[in-house]
């Protein structure tokens, strides 16, 4: 049996795409005998007895400040750690005087302090753990600051999986954060026996940024585990009713529907359709759906995987939106190896990345440029008139975590 310290700020969290992308990996690796042990925050449940899963908090206030409220709101074990919600409860308490005496030093979303706790309880269990290999993965990137420390005390092999890019256009709130950031990625490609990046245009940009480094750097598409069948239902168009519309996910900034909103009011649909919106709105985003004032569109709010999963089998098109910037040419919204297994209708509106088209137009979905007005109308026309014929050309996809380790198994074996 292979030993694997698995190192992610999240994990084991419903609803959360960065830990739920985490969760397909370790139970697929599980199914093939490796023995885990997961590091994490403290706002994640605890997983079951067949892995070993040390919850650690930040030890910065304002980081410890996000975990309790996420425990909180989701009522997250809190009766069976007592000491970590009191720790925890006098942090944010902290944290509320630093906000009052305006000190807001290490305020963001990048977690670093995370990185301390984590390579503490890291240098606790590695002298008695006989692990192989060290993968960080998820979010923050203090996973894999952490990750690093701990391979090159223990001498273990550390992969570092990146989600998305830490540097490049779009990415970092200002000048001081993208500088940092660039610190961090240079370290990490340094340092790192493997870089693993979610998409071929990421793995490809990171080559050509660090040639020197080019022959340990590569990309996995994580793929998302196969869906339970779905229930027995009349679809919409085929029964002379409604299409039945669906994104599942957030917007915000220029990831909106509002293209697509303003297509819908100019086009003479004779069909019946619906438009059903889950997940987190940004408020400005919210008031232009509403003043569009399209009976058809229905906002449901935020929802759990389980749901999601079960109002995308139960839809007619789902729909795939990227931002319009240059943060969408590396990346690959999570949802979308979700949106394949259903084997329904996808129209994607993507932007710069050929990679999502290739991905869509192999498997018979639709895909056309998020800033045309001109593609979308199109595209959607095309929806409304040959819906059933679409359906009936959709291919079945093999994008599983099942590949995904196949893949780590191999990057790991031509070492």
């Amino acid at each position: 049996m292979k030993n694997m310290l698995v190192i992610s700020h999240m994990a084991n969290i419903p609803g959360c795409c960065q830990a739920e992308w985490v969760d397909d990996r370790i139970y697929e690796l599980i199914k093939r005998e490796y023995n885990i042990s997961v590091i994490s925050a403290t706002h994640c449940f605890k997983y079951g007895n067949q892995i070993k899963h040390y919850r650690v908090p930040s030890i910065l206030p304002f980081e410890a400040k996000g975990e309790i409220n996420e425990i909180e709101s989701m009522n997250i074990d809190i009766e069976s750690r007592p000491f970590t919600i009191k720790y925890l409860r006098f942090m944010r308490s902290v944290s509320k005087s630093l906000d009052k005496l305006n000190i807001s030093l290490f305020k963001g979303e990048g977690r670093w302090f995370w990185m301390f706790s984590s390579l503490f309880i890291g240098l606790r269990i590695m002298p008695f753990q006989k692990y192989e290999l060290i993968y960080s993965t998820g979010g923050p990137a203090s996973a894999h600051l952490a990750g690093i420390i701990l391979s090159k005390i223990f001498r273990r092999k550390l992969m570092v999986e990146l989600q998305d890019p830490l540097t490049g256009e779009g990415i970092g709130r200002n000048k001081h954060t993208i500088k940092a950031l660039g610190i961090v990625e240079k370290f990490i490609i340094k340092k790192a026996d493997h870089i693993i990046f979610a998409t071929k245009n990421a793995s490809i940009a990171a080559k050509e940024k660090y040639p020197y480094a080019s022959h340990k750097i590569d990309y996995i598409y994580p793929g998302a585990k196969k869906l339970n069948p779905a229930r027995e239902i009349k679809r919409g168009s085929e029964n002379n009713k409604k299409i039945n519309f669906s994104y599942i996910g957030s917007l915000y900034q220029t990831r909106n529907l509002d293209n697509f909103i303003t297509i819908l009011s100019q086009l003479e649909i004779e069909t019946n359709y619906e438009i059903n919106l889950y997940g987190w709105i940004a408020d400005d985003i919210l008031e232009r759906i509403k003043k569009s004032n399209n009976p058809n569109i229905k906002i449901h709010g935020m929802i759990s995987r389980d749901e999601a999963i079960e109002k995308a089998q139960n839809t007619d098109v789902l729909i795939l939106v990227q931002h319009t910037d240059m943060r969408s040419k590396k990346t690959i919204p999570f949802k979308l190896y979700d949106y394949l297994n259903t084997g329904n209708l996808i129209f994607g509106m993507t932007y710069m990345n050929n990679e999502i088209d290739d991905i869509l137009m192999k498997h018979n979905h639709l895909c056309c440029d998020a800033s045309s007005i001109g593609q979308i109308k199109e595209k959607l026309n095309y929806v409304f008139n040959n819906y059933n014929e679409l359906k009936g050309k959709i291919k079945t996809s093999h994008l599983v975590p099942n590949q995904a380790v196949n893949k780590m198994e191999k990057i790991l074996e031509n070492v």
